[in-house]
């Protein structure tokens, strides 16, 4: 079967205006998956009323650019709208972006608390696919389930995931322990780990967040940024390294164990770039997030550890499946 393009292959360009066209909109992606990582270690740190409104206005800030900017790709749509529907897709437009601004901000709702992240996430996420369509380069989901070999690589693809996930966990937990040996054990250093940073005891509210991390690091960051720097005609190794170091920063509250999220990242650029499809890397990390992690934090260790064995040992059977297309039929 013919091998999928791969965003490495990607349309590219060659004029400077347009080059700049696609750095400028992946920049601004990166800094909107930033914003809310920033102000929730704004609040953790200081948890003052100035770091707290300040937070706020982080937040709201990138709600309203989010907004503004769907509303104008989307509106990038209207000629290939009939005429008589087009009265009807700009009140829906408003309407989607009132909601989601409501639902978002911090001072309007009890939703924005948890729910409200969520939506910011995946909200964002479809700005950034969006993007990527408008300028030329789009993202692709790629689950494909046609035939055998292709709900095999599916699920190849969606097990590395899951266990790269799984190995920057390892490898993060073993710098901290290895810091905490020698003595380092400052807050540079060692920094808090994932839960106390996410400031919830609540698993709903967990879940929902981790709704919002998906969608943000694995559409936003890895697939519309490698997308978008491939269509610019950027070498491999600024495309890792972009990704890699705004990977590590959303996970600085960790100290130097970020150096294994910036791995873990480099891991999910490779998988994106070699298959060139998102979706597969959505459902793996989301599988970790919400079938290995959470109960991890909120099941009783009987069944997190039943849980936790079950997705290991399903997703190594998937890594070391052999290709439907190598076995010979008979």
């Amino acid at each position: 079967m013919k091998q999928p393009a791969s965003p490495a292959l990607a349309p590219a360009v060659d004029e400077p205006s347009h080059l700049v066209q696609l750095l400028i909109p992946a920049g601004g992606l990166l800094a909107l998956a930033s914003c809310m990582s920033v102000a929730q270690a704004v609040t953790t740190v200081n948890a003052s009323n100035a770091a707290e409104r300040f937070a706020d206005a982080v937040r709201f800030g990138a709600v309203l650019v989010v907004a503004v900017w769907m509303a104008w790709v989307l509106a990038g749509r209207m000629p290939h709208i009939l005429p008589r529907q087009r009265l009807v897709y700009r009140l829906l437009v408003a309407l989607g972006g009132t909601a989601f601004v409501y639902t978002t901000t911090p001072s309007s709702s009890v939703l924005a608390m948890n729910l409200g992240t969520a939506v910011y996430g995946c909200t964002l996420a479809w700005l950034a696919i969006e993007v990527c369509r408008k300028h030329g380069c789009p993202t692709r989901p790629g689950f494909r389930v046609a035939n055998v070999e292709q709900r095999a690589q599916t699920w190849r693809v969606t097990s590395w995931a899951f266990l790269i996930c799984l190995a920057g966990a390892v490898l993060g937990s073993s710098i901290e322990q290895a810091l905490r040996y020698v003595g380092l054990e400052g807050a540079w250093a060692v920094g808090l780990d994932q839960r106390a940073a996410l400031n919830a005891d609540d698993p709903a509210a967990v879940a929902l967040k981790f709704v919002a991390t998906v969608a943000i690091e694995e559409i936003v960051i890895v697939a519309a940024t490698a997308t978008l720097l491939a269509a610019a005609r950027r070498p491999a190794w600024q495309i890792y390294s972009s990704i890699c170091l705004i990977e590590a920063l959303l996970h600085a509250y960790m100290g130097l164990a970020a150096v294994a999220m910036a791995a873990f990242a480099a891991g999910h650029v490779w998988l994106y770039r070699r298959y060139g499809t998102f979706l597969p890397l959505v459902i793996g990390h989301a599988t970790y997030n919400l079938g290995y992690v959470l109960p991890k934090w909120f099941a009783p260790a009987p069944y997190a550890t039943v849980a936790s064995l079950f997705l290991v040992l399903a997703t190594v059977a998937g890594v070391a499946q052999r290709s439907p297309a190598r076995t010979r039929t008979t």
